[in-house]
């Protein structure tokens, strides 16, 4: 009885989960980055990593536009135009920058670069949330 409790609470874990996956993002979040550039490389992965943590109801959709050469340009170019941002994305010249769009208007909200500390990335996440709500 254990065992059948077990399975059927991890299939309503998993259901819940996909559900929330089906949701749209309320924020388009495009990190423009390049591998030469230095402030990406120092602060990137820590910036992401606490992004990814403070956005656990997915309301926040990340993309990369990735300028470090002609190859990386045109792929994060084709990967915006998907989901339509391909004009925001060719105006990003500027790396190591996080660009908060309103996913209905495609507005820019805020930028802030990845240099800034988790702290201030997590405020303008807050900020954001109550700004759409």
């Amino acid at each position: 009885m254990k065992k059948i409790s077990a399975i059927l609470f991890l299939m309503v874990m998993v259901g819940m989960m996909s559900f929330r996956f089906l949701e749209e993002p309320k924020v388009i979040v495009i990190v423009t980055k390049a591998n030469w550039c230095g402030t990406c490389k120092a602060n990137g992965t820590r910036t992401v990593e606490n992004f990814m943590s403070n956005n656990q109801d997915s309301y926040f959709q990340l993309v990369a536009n990735d300028l470090t050469d002609k190859t990386t340009k045109k792929t994060s170019l084709e990967s915006l135009k998907k989901i339509g941002y391909d004009k925001e994305g060719k105006k990003l010249a500027v790396t190591g920058v996080l660009s908060f769009y309103n996913a209905k208007t495609k507005k820019l909200l805020t930028q802030i670069s990845v240099s800034k500390s988790n702290e201030e990335v997590t405020q303008v996440m807050n900020d954001i949330r109550k700004q759409l709500n």
